[in-house]
């Protein structure tokens, strides 16, 4: 019987929330398989860093979300600062702790929900060409356009961010959950304990394999970069 191996880098990997310097050294010198894993127990598992002295209360907002979104709350996870502590952006902004002015991003793995989001995305591509679309402001336009260009990139990859189509009824389901969202945030505002943030945010997966393809790339790339 053969027993399981793992790297000595990986095997410095501790606890729940370990330090940004030494996740970044780790991911720099893992294999895919331990980045993968990486991903999966340390970015979308666990207990976040936000909620760790109320984990019951993040469980009560993944039901509320999920009910609102259409989806079950286990398809619902938090990522970046929330979840591990610090900021999961490249840097500079990479290791920054989490505070009132970090954000929630949630991720929901629905197909159905991603499929409802490309529909009101390619609609809106649509009417925006056909122009029975028009953006109000040349700050709009310029954010149209580029969503128009960077969406479909996207979704090949399987992932859309609802906030990049446009709040107009036609496109309800863009409406629905960005309403749900400005709607969690107000109920946080006046939940005891509840983690005070400046904003909160979700994207859409097709699938567990997309989210986390993009996620290791995202820590992947980060590890590169980084001045270790």
């Amino acid at each position: 019987m053969r027993p399981f191996k793992l790297s000595e880098h990986a095997k410095r990997l501790k606890g729940s929330y370990p330090r940004s310097e030494l996740l970044l050294k780790v991911v720099a010198n893992a294999d895919d398989p331990e980045k993968l894993g990486i991903v999966q127990q340390w970015v979308t598992e666990g207990i976040p860093y936000s909620f760790r002295e109320h984990p019951i209360l993040y469980e009560s907002i993944r039901r509320w979300l999920g009910r609102e979104l259409g989806i079950h709350a286990k398809e619902i996870t938090l990522i970046g600062s929330a979840r591990i502590g610090y900021s999961m952006a490249p840097p500079p902004d990479y290791g920054q702790l989490f505070s009132t002015s970090s954000d929630l991003d949630f991720s929901a793995i629905s197909e159905c929900l991603f499929q409802k989001c490309v529909e009101a995305f390619n609609r809106w591509v649509a009417d925006y060409t056909s122009g029975e679309a028009v953006p109000r402001h040349p700050t709009e336009e310029f954010f149209w356009q580029n969503n128009r260009e960077v969406v479909p990139n996207n979704i090949r990859r399987g992932f859309i961010d609802p906030h990049k189509i446009p709040t107009l009824k036609r496109y309800q389901v863009t409406c629905d959950i960005l309403d749900s969202l400005y709607r969690l945030h107000e109920k946080l505002k006046v939940t005891d304990d509840a983690p005070q943030v400046r904003k909160i945010t979700i994207r859409v997966f097709k699938a567990w394999g997309a989210a986390l393809r993009q996620f290791k790339f995202n820590l992947s790339l980060i590890a590169k970069n980084a001045s270790l």
